[in-house]
């Protein structure tokens, strides 16, 4: 029987469990997804209380935001900077705390109608100030200025949400719904300086399985530079001037600029790999959800909260459950998998996409809370498909031997 197939004890799960922090924030982002939409839809639909009262949309946003997308992060960066930098990892008891702070800051949100707003506040702040402080030193010393700009990305994520907090406690639910989307749009800021680590890996690796030795992928940082830079400026505008046409040309600017990335790709053959039409679809969500936004703002073409969803249920959901699959083969030593349910977990990811944004296009009508539901339906289906295929994988030592 395979080391990653073998029933451990408990002692020995637990250590390999938290020998990396992949293991247990990826596992964890696949749970909590399908747990807070699942709950979400089942909610509003009337099937489930939801005691959030005026907070519900800003609960919603926020445990996505700061529930999974920062368990993402986490998983991520505490993995990836000791690879980049030669630093000591996370693991152990050190990692045990750190994911025990997301678990209370996610159960202090779910209190959040008993509790109020302070200790969940306080306790998400903490798990960002800490990440944060993790990875800095790392790619701070040495010669990892390119990394650095994960560095100052953490220190911006850390500031909106503690301008949402304040405004939070004010029960201002405007100015946190606003500064929401802010934090919407720094994780976006930090999926397209990773996509372009993980696309070097991917594309590269697609042009040698093709036997294609005359070509080299190079993600070019002046496309990525400023795609990040316009995509940085139109966050500034639509939290100071939301729904301003300044904020609808920039959307528009910001959709051309992230597509411009992909200029790079035209390579012979690379299209035709899986992960490298994972990423494309990722890099193309991103820019149609931008394109929308624009529309909206200048000629009121398509209402911005689906064009919204583009970006967090397609660009954002594909790219994680990227960085997900990627990451947690490759640091489990294994090669990319291109297994029927890793394939049907992105596809099913892009029809959740589909169904939220075909609603608004077919009208008003009963057609919305259709797609609305299917759409939640299909979401939690792609986490689900990944968190069956991925918990043993995750939960077991490395089929190589190696640490980690």
């Amino acid at each position: 029987m395979s080391i990653a197939t073998r029933s451990l004890p408990t002692a020995g799960l637990r250590q390999a469990l938290f020998a990396y922090a992949f293991r247990p924030f990826f596992l964890a982002v696949a749970l909590y997804a399908i747990a807070v939409t699942g709950y979400w839809s089942l909610a509003v639909t009337g099937l489930l209380p939801l005691p959030f009262g005026a907070a519900m949309i800003a609960w919603h946003a926020h445990e996505l935001v700061f529930g999974v997308a920062s368990a993402a992060l986490a998983g991520f960066l505490l993995t990836a900077v000791p690879e980049w930098t030669g630093v000591k990892p996370l693991t152990g008891r050190r990692l045990e705390r750190l994911f025990l702070l997301w678990l209370l800051a996610r159960i202090a949100a779910w209190l959040l109608p008993l509790l109020g707003p302070l200790p969940m506040a306080l306790l998400n702040l903490l798990f960002t100030l800490i990440t944060g402080l993790r990875v800095a030193p790392g790619i701070w010393c040495g010669a990892h200025g390119r990394h650095r700009v994960f560095v100052y990305l953490v220190a911006a994520l850390g500031v909106v949400q503690l301008l949402a907090y304040f405004n939070w406690l004010m029960a201002d639910l405007l100015q946190v719904r606003l500064l929401l989307n802010s934090a919407i749009g720094v994780f976006l800021l930090l999926i397209l300086a990773a996509l372009g680590r993980i696309s070097m890996v991917i594309v590269n690796e697609a042009l040698q399985k093709r036997g294609v030795e005359d070509e080299r992928f190079l993600a070019r940082p002046p496309r990525r530079q400023y795609a990040m830079g316009i995509l940085a400026l139109f966050l500034v505008v639509d939290y100071l001037a939301p729904y301003s046409s300044v904020g609808g040309w920039i959307a528009l600017a910001t959709a051309a600029a992230i597509l411009n990335i992909l200029n790079d790709w035209h390579l012979p053959g690379v299209w035709r790999d899986f992960y490298v039409r994972v990423l494309y679809l990722v890099y193309l969500s991103l820019a149609g959800g931008f394109a929308l936004l624009g529309m909206d703002a200048l000629w009121q073409g398509f209402p911005s909260n689906f064009a919204r969803h583009v970006l967090t249920v397609g660009g954002m959901g594909m790219a994680i459950l990227a960085v997900l699959t990627i990451a947690g083969l490759r640091h489990s030593g294994r090669d990319l998998d291109y297994h029927p349910m890793v394939k049907w977990s992105f596809r099913l990811l892009l029809l959740a996409m589909l169904a939220r944004v075909v609603p608004p296009l077919l009208g008003p009508g009963s057609v919305q809370p259709i797609g609305y539901g299917l759409s939640a339906l299909l979401w939690c289906g792609g986490y689900v498909l990944y968190f069956v295929y991925f918990r043993k994988k995750l939960i077991c030592a490395r089929v190589d031997g190696l640490p980690g």
